[in-house]
């Protein structure tokens, strides 16, 4: 019996003891709030349980960056002000872009039900996906029962959420589905995050022809794929049509610029001396170990063309990017070097630009949905559509490639303003196709289709694999 007595003491002591010693090493305090084993951990504060209302169907968009507010805001815009007999939505964040989030959906007079604050200085993206995927599964748990989650394209915010329901057992629906570069490195993490997302969906909304074929041929159900358009060509339309209520200088200058008569002295090929506006902009994590080589570039068509051309580019906040754009730049005096341009206000720089520079995405669809020429400073895109029918030129980051394609489209700009005016994105009407088709999803009107049913997809397998060598047994 004393054996017995002093092998559990002995345990109990060498437990308390690797306890103690991992506390130690964590650099965290035994008697601390913030306990390892305390699912509310990480907690700045807590948020409110939303009362459901009269027994609706619950749908939570979830976002967390200011292009998720910019593709979503329609989105809630249109579920709201149709559906609010028939459904309940409530939008939650993370706040990975927390102010100018808000301020992004203010512009469309939305708001955040929900924020968790989640986003801290020097946070990795393991560490925020990590705390994000805790705080939505707790959240997601606190707010049910719920429908149906609708994340929108590739964060991390949508990643950690959309997994979250899975596990919860709640539907997700992916705003942007079956974009795809087919590169894992570029974008980064963006490719991942959204083939994960996609493999699990349970409605699909592809923006394009092109991303649904891509969704199908990776052996998604198409009856669960829906070609909507791009939500962000809805708010691009939007506030295309409503003047800016205050214009900032550089707008002003822009329009001086392009109403100047004074063509003095640099002409070079420019036919009937027409002043360029050039609206470059560069933000990729990828890209900034080549900014040198992308502002070098710049610096050259500035020198080379001169009077005849005006460069607009809002300075990325990031420090390492920021360093470089002002180093190269900020001498040259028809650059323009300004801060991040209000969501309202930038549609409205798009189409006073005549060229478009430029590494992101959302920037892409914008441009070529008025007929804007786009060159995209990258070596992989997940929007090729604009690339197959001539209205996007991908070249790249190299130096020579760069110069060589804006000095051509500076010599063309006349002439593409008449052939690139396409819907390749979207027609303005993505967020009314989505709300209704989530709309009819949550009230049990969206009838599921056999051919989506695992039976159906194992016996098609099978009759491809087998049927040359055995006879199918169903």
């Amino acid at each position: 019996m004393s054996k017995i007595f002093k092998l559990i003491i002995a345990c109990t002591t060498l437990l308390v003891f690797s306890f103690v010693f991992f506390r130690l090493l964590t650099k965290s305090p035994i008697n601390s709030d913030n306990n390892i084993f305390d699912r509310n951990s990480n907690t700045k504060q807590e948020t409110p349980t939303i009362p459901h209302k009269n027994n609706l169907p619950r749908v939570v968009i979830v976002l967390g960056t200011r292009p998720e507010a910019i593709k979503c805001a329609p989105l809630i815009s249109h579920l709201k002000s149709n559906y609010s007999s028939e459904l309940e939505l409530i939008v939650l964040s993370t706040g990975q872009h927390s102010e100018i989030l808000k301020q992004t959906l203010a512009v469309f007079d939305q708001h955040v039900d929900i924020d968790l604050e989640l986003m801290e200085p020097n946070q990795s993206i393991s560490s925020f996906f990590t705390l994000a995927y805790q705080r939505i599964s707790l959240e997601f748990e606190r707010q049910g029962p719920i429908s149906i989650v609708l994340v929108q394209g590739d964060t991390t915010t949508s990643l950690a959420a959309a997994l979250a329901a899975s596990y919860l057992k709640i539907p997700v629906g992916h705003v942007e589905a079956g974009l795809r570069s087919y590169d894992f490195n570029s974008p980064f993490p963006e490719e991942l995050n959204c083939k994960m997302i996609d493999s699990f969906a349970r409605l699909l909304f592809a923006p394009t022809d092109f991303s649904k074929a891509a969704l199908v041929r990776e052996g998604i159900c198409p009856q669960h794929v829906h070609v909507t358009g791009n939500t962000g060509i809805d708010s691009f339309y939007s506030l295309m049509s409503v003047p800016p209520k205050i214009i900032p200088e550089f707008l002003k200058n822009i329009k001086s610029f392009k109403g100047s008569n004074d063509h003095a002295a640099e002409t070079l090929a420019i036919e009937s001396h027409h002043r360029i506006v050039i609206l470059v902009t560069m933000h990729r994590r990828e890209n900034i170990p080549h900014f040198k080589e992308m502002c070098n570039a710049i610096k050259t068509i500035s020198n080379t063309f001169g009077k005849n051309v005006m460069i607009i580019l809002p300075v990325h906040p990031n420090p390492n990017a920021k360093s470089v754009v002002n180093e190269v730049l900020s001498a040259l005096d028809n650059v323009q070097l300004v801060d991040p341009i209000a969501y309202d206000i930038f549609p409205h720089v798009i189409s006073e630009a005549d060229i478009i520079v430029t590494d992101s995405g959302g920037i892409q669809e914008e441009s070529a949905s008025i007929g804007k020429p786009v060159i995209l400073m990258r070596d992989t895109t997940e929007r090729p559509e604009g690339i197959y029918i001539g209205t996007i030129k991908k070249i790249g980051v190299n130096y020579f490639h760069i110069v060589k394609a804006m000095t051509d489209a500076i010599k063309d700009s006349q002439n593409s303003k008449q052939i690139l005016s396409k819907h390749i994105f979207g027609d303005g009407k993505a967020s009314m196709r989505i709300s209704k088709i989530v709309r009819d999803f949550v009230t049990s009107k969206l009838p599921d289709s056999i051919e989506c049913s695992t039976q159906f997809i194992q016996d098609s397998i099978a009759e491809s694999v087998y049927s040359q060598n055995f006879t199918i047994r169903k």
